[in-house]
């Protein structure tokens, strides 16, 4: 069975992202950064920028003229990675990942090539997602989206050679709440 991200990674190796990669939503990034952090959004005929929390992506573009890594997200290492804050009427949630039992374990850095992508699958409404208390947004919301992604310096990220900072974007969109599977709590 293939994985979410492995579909992620395979419509990026054929192709199917091309359109959503031109048309990513995002602060521009800081000149000369190695990797570059874009949050795909959706956008209506009115040029109405949407992100379906149950459905998105944060995309991490190489933008250097080497091979970097960044921490794949099935080990700790790269599971608390990114985080998201969702600013919406005049309050502020922080959406982290779970703690969970890993089953196996180990530092495994994900590298790409220049220009290649990194995409991390996310669904806000998950079990790998802590939910916020009173984080009960309207179908069709004004919010303020905040995605961080970062990376502490430890012997592993030396070792591996594994980028270490943080990446921050920030939208101005419509939050689109619709679930697939799951009502938040």
């Amino acid at each position: 069975m293939m994985t979410t991200r492995r579909k992620s990674l395979n419509m990026l190796s054929g192709g199917l992202v091309v359109s959503a990669v031109s048309s990513l939503f995002g602060a521009e990034p800081t000149e000369g950064a190695t990797l570059r952090m874009r949050l795909p959004a959706s956008t209506s005929s009115d040029k109405t920028k949407s992100l379906r929390l149950d459905a998105f992506h944060l995309v991490i573009t190489n933008h250097s003229n080497e091979r970097m890594a960044v921490w794949s997200d099935w080990c700790s290492w790269g599971w608390f990675c990114p985080t998201i804050t969702i600013q919406v009427g005049g309050n502020t949630f922080d959406f982290k990942k779970t703690v969970k039992n890993w089953w196996a374990n180990s530092p495994d850095p994900f590298y790409f090539d220049p220009g290649d992508h990194y995409v991390l699958p996310i669904n806000l409404f998950s079990d790998d997602w802590i939910q916020p208390k009173g984080f009960t947004p309207g179908v069709y919301e004004r919010a303020v989206i905040t995605a961080s992604y970062t990376i502490k310096p430890d012997q592993h990220t030396q070792k591996l050679k594994v980028w270490t900072g943080t990446m921050q974007i920030q939208a101005r969109l419509i939050l689109d709440a619709r679930m697939k599977d799951k009502k938040p709590s």
